[in-house]
């Protein structure tokens, strides 16, 4: 399986997030939800195979 790359992972999480506002406006601004939202995308990621072990530890929150 070929893991995904940082830029496909953040690609997928803005859409992720743009829908997840479209469903709860209030999430909008909110920088600790969207911080904690890609914590568990990424753990969701390594838990799953898409990702490494390295890949999850060593990069760091985009927002």
């Amino acid at each position: 399986m070929t893991k995904m790359t940082k830029i496909q992972v953040l690609s997928d999480f803005r859409q992720l997030w743009s829908d997840m506002i479209e469903n709860e406006p209030s999430f909008k601004g909110d920088v600790c939800a969207k911080r904690e939202e890609w914590n568990n995308y990424t753990d969701f990621l390594c838990k799953d195979g898409s990702i490494t072990n390295s890949q999850y530890d060593n990069w760091t929150n985009p927002f």
